[in-house]
């Protein structure tokens, strides 16, 4: 073997590789054949080659990707393996589970990929350690080998991969809990199953059939993909490859000063968060994390009239009963990371947003009583729906036990109560909706123009070259049947369970879908 292993970083790539090729050669070991070097199988006049490591020439043109992902691979690591699946299905299905609790919390938990990757890791290399090197076999042509070597990062990106893809809440279960919660409609285990499984499964098929226009092209850079990758290479990486057993000695030490710091931060942030739990138990008027809002009741006047306009004031600061105004968190499940992966230009942006409509707009509305906004109280920022007496309305009671609307009800419940801050929401959520369409069209229309027309032409892109010279492509097919297949079992779910929605209402939502998702 020419290859120096210790010289040889491979790439994670999706897909199967390429069978191995025969080529004519006398006596030689090892060939390099364009920039792909191979080990020869055998010495006769017609010998097999399995192609190694592959690096690409072309250097990726955004100096960010060109630091992260690196620009050889190793086709011969481990790729779909019983470990995969035992780990990838476990952590899948466990995942599922407490993201479909704690979706109905107002406070819940996330299984996010950050926690699948660190769990997983110790698990894969638990399992190298302890699973017998067995070979099962299914039938006559499929067998699979219990534990076929060191655990790699192509297995581990794999894991990852499925158990995220499994793993995150589905909002079609809203609606099937509001179906039997408020309206008492049971629409069964098979309705309920099929209506959550066409939902998910739906993204598969379109992420599928938009791979050419928002994952091949060189300028399709994901900044929370660039995250994962990083922490994929601090746990994999080394300068002798990824799928060895043992990382050289200098890499060992990094290594272990990465994993010193994150003890640290761990235990620190245990500790922090602790803390926080007990701030908590502070009586009600102090607030529940700290924040500079509190300095002002050092000044509260004394004056009846301006003492309740003041407190108004300061109630619509926080976070929890206003816009946050001089609410200053500390607690780490407020801040999220994500603001740690999100571009500072798109942060700025978001943040900007923020300021003219939750700290602008919204106390403008409330200064002069838009829609009675004052009579709302402490539900300012409520989205709730309320009747004429501000109090919560009772949908079930307005409408009839076919899920019609009962007018005669209606009129003596009076019309629906929004808070001017949730018409406010929806209405800029509609407006981004319309924006995105449209400033798709405006700057991006040529980027989209020449995606389709590059789909079956050769990427000057490194990663996609090497990607698409040593793997096979999913076959289009695939994605084809998936969002076909799911296309149709959404219909028959409206068709067969009473979910008020008509077979065109479906279409439509259909449509929507698929353009909202490709913007």
């Amino acid at each position: 073997m020419t290859v120096d292993e210790e010289e040889a970083i491979p790439l994670v790539l999706a897909g199967r590789p390429r069978k191995a090729s025969t080529s004519s050669t006398s006596s030689s070991l090892s060939i390099l054949l364009e920039d792909e070097e191979q080990e020869v199988i055998g010495t006769s006049s017609q010998t097999e080659t399995i192609p190694l490591r592959h690096r690409s020439r072309s250097p990726p043109p955004n100096p960010i990707v060109a630091n992260v992902v690196s620009l050889e691979d190793d086709s011969k690591a481990t790729t779909l393996s019983f470990r995969v699946f035992l780990l990838g299905s476990f952590l899948g299905c466990t995942g599922a589970a407490i993201g479909q609790i704690f979706f109905f919390k107002s406070n819940g938990i996330g299984f996010n990929i950050f926690l699948i990757i660190l769990v997983s890791y110790p698990m894969g290399k638990a399992l190298e350690r302890l699973l017998p090197n067995a070979t099962i076999s299914l039938t006559r042509r499929w067998s699979f080998r219990l534990n076929p070597g060191p655990f790699t990062l192509k297995e581990h990106l794999l894991i990852g991969v499925l158990a995220s893809g499994a793993s995150g809440s589905s909002y079609a279960g809203d609606i099937v809990a509001v179906q039997d919660l408020y309206y008492h409609r049971d629409i069964g285990h098979v309705g309920g199953l099929l209506l959550v499984l066409s939902t998910q499964l739906i993204g598969f098929g379109l992420a599928g059939m938009t791979y050419s226009l928002l994952v091949r092209p060189t300028n399709m850079v994901w900044p929370s993909s660039l995250v994962v990758m990083t922490m994929y290479n601090t746990l994999h990486s080394r300068s002798s490859g990824m799928t060895s057993f043992r990382p050289p000695a200098e890499d060992r030490l990094l290594m272990a000063k990465k994993f010193r710091f994150f003890s640290i931060v761990f235990v620190l942030i245990t500790i922090y968060q602790y803390s926080s739990a007990l701030s908590d138990q502070q009586p009600k008027h102090v607030h529940a994390s700290p924040g500079i809002g509190l300095l002002l009741f050092y000044s509260i006047p004394t004056e009846e009239f301006i003492l309740s306009i003041y407190l108004s004031l300061l109630s619509m600061s926080y976070s929890d009963t206003g816009v946050g105004m001089f609410s200053l968190s500390f607690d780490w499940a407020v801040i999220t990371s994500i603001s740690l992966q999100t571009p500072f230009y798109s942060s700025c942006n978001y943040f900007a947003g923020l300021v003219f409509s939750m700290w602008i707009l919204v106390p403008i509305l409330w200064y002069y009583d838009f829609w009675n906004y004052q009579s709302f109280g402490d539900n300012a920022v409520s989205s709730r729906l309320f009747n004429s007496k501000y109090e919560k309305y009772d949908v079930g009671a307005v409408v009839k036990p076919d899920l019609t609307l009962d007018i005669e009800k209606y009129n003596q419940m009076g019309p629906i109560q929004l808070t001017p801050y949730f018409a406010l929401y929806y209405g800029i959520g509609f407006a981004v909706l319309t924006s995105a369409i449209t400033t798709v069209i405006l700057f991006h229309s040529d980027d989209i123009r020449m995606a389709m027309n590059a789909r079956t032409k050769a990427s000057t892109d490194a990663h996609v070259e090497m990607m698409e010279k040593s793997y096979a492509k999913v076959p289009a097919s695939w994605y084809i049947m998936i969002g076909s297949s799911m296309t149709i079992a959404p219909i028959n779910v409206v068709v067969a369970y009473p979910l008020q929605i008509p077979v065109w209402g479906q279409a439509v939502d259909l449509a929507l879908v698929l353009l909202l998702n490709t913007l």
